[in-house]
């Protein structure tokens, strides 16, 4: 048979510990995991988010650019067989190639640059892309060490 005598002040003992040290204690551990995260969506941000965005920007602006070059290929090959159907020497005709094949030209040196562009910003998108890692990783070490922490302070071991 149990002893009321002993078993009433160990059972508030334990009441205390387990109902309100316990979950403060658990609370302020989540609280510092919150924190963590949001530091590491900042860092997440301004790091690999902003240069992904810049990325897209490129391409599409790469993919327009080579849409238009398509189109102007494609003109100049009409001039080109329009000026070979010809039967004489039409001024018309020959100033529309040359017009043609400079607008070509031109578009095609724009997507070259745009090529260049996202070529060089290679170097930039793996630093950002590492900026991004040591982030998570950052994010990951404190995390563990709020749980740890609140591991080594846990009243029941």
């Amino acid at each position: 048979m149990l002893d009321r005598s002993v078993l009433l002040p160990n059972l508030g003992g334990f009441s205390i510990k387990h109902l309100i040290i316990c979950p403060t204690a658990f609370g302020k551990a989540q609280e510092r995991i919150a924190r963590a995260q949001e530091n590491y969506i900042a860092d997440a941000t301004s790091s690999w988010l902003e240069s992904l965005e810049r990325s897209l920007v490129q391409m599409k602006e790469y993919q327009a650019a080579r849409k238009k070059l398509d189109t102007r290929r494609l003109a100049y090959d009409a001039s080109l067989a329009k000026m070979q159907k010809a039967k004489k020497e039409d001024f018309r005709v020959e100033e529309e190639l040359r017009s043609q094949k400079a607008k070509y030209e031109e578009t095609n040196e724009d997507v070259y640059r745009r090529m260049l562009d996202i070529k060089e910003a290679e170097t930039e998108s793996v630093t950002d892309l590492t900026a991004f890692l040591d982030a998570e990783l950052a994010y990951h070490d404190r995390c563990r060490e709020a749980l740890q922490q609140l591991r080594r302070e846990w009243p029941a071991k």
